[in-house]
């Protein structure tokens, strides 16, 4: 039978693979969404060097913007794990 503390144990350990997975998968979409955009930015771009002036900036702008969103997603992702890590220190101690 087990006792309180390895079931304590075991939820702990529980919440802690989710929270990892969950930031792990928050990194992975900002990490998608930054490359997609990046390739929207420099397609951009090369509508602009080719004279497509006003479809370049639109597709440029719609590039940049999202990036910056991506990046605070992944930054929060990375506060997450941070958290975690000094919530477990702890808990061990």
């Amino acid at each position: 039978m087990m006792n309180s503390t390895n079931v304590m144990a075991s939820v702990q350990a529980a919440i802690v693979r989710e929270r990892l997975r969950q930031a792990t998968c928050s990194f992975n979409v900002a990490l998608c969404g930054m490359a997609v955009c990046t390739l929207a930015g420099t397609i951009g771009l090369g509508l602009i060097v080719f004279g497509k002036t006003q479809e370049g900036s639109i597709l440029t702008t719609g590039g940049i913007v999202p990036i910056m969103v991506c990046m605070q997603f992944a930054k929060e992702a990375n506060e997450r794990l941070d958290g975690l890590y000094e919530e477990n220190c702890k808990v061990e101690q």
